[in-house]
């Protein structure tokens, strides 16, 4: 998982050339327990780093999942909708929350996966 970046809020972002799509991690899906309701964001939407873009709830919590960066949801992933346990089985792979086009600016602070790895280690 190199290729990822991660929040210290538990989301994984990937860059995709100018797309930034945006997940759970792994750890923080195993806290939650079973996902069972995915509320994805609106496209279109303008958002702000550090804004809560949407909402995972599971049968031990509810988590508010934040924006990385400040710009445009391009793309959700509105299958959720019908398959939220896709965050528990393949968070990485069919469990993307959605993608964000970045304005200019700083991302809130992003951490490889080695510093990710120390931080929930």
């Amino acid at each position: 998982m190199s290729y990822l970046m991660f929040t210290t809020n538990h989301t994984w972002v990937r860059d995709e050339g100018g797309l930034v799509t945006v997940g759970l991690t792994d750890y923080i899906v195993q806290d939650l327990s079973d996902v069972v309701l995915v509320k994805v964001p609106e496209e279109g939407r303008t958002v702000r780093a550090g804004e809560t873009i949407c909402v995972v709830e599971s049968t031990e919590a509810t988590h508010e999942v934040y924006s990385p960066f400040s710009g445009e949801v391009i793309g959700t992933n509105v299958s959720l909708e019908a398959y939220a346990d896709w965050v528990n089985h393949s968070p990485y792979d069919r469990g993307w929350l959605f993608r964000i086009k970045p304005m200019d600016g700083a991302p809130l602070n992003l951490l490889a996966a080695a510093e990710y790895e120390r931080l929930v280690g």
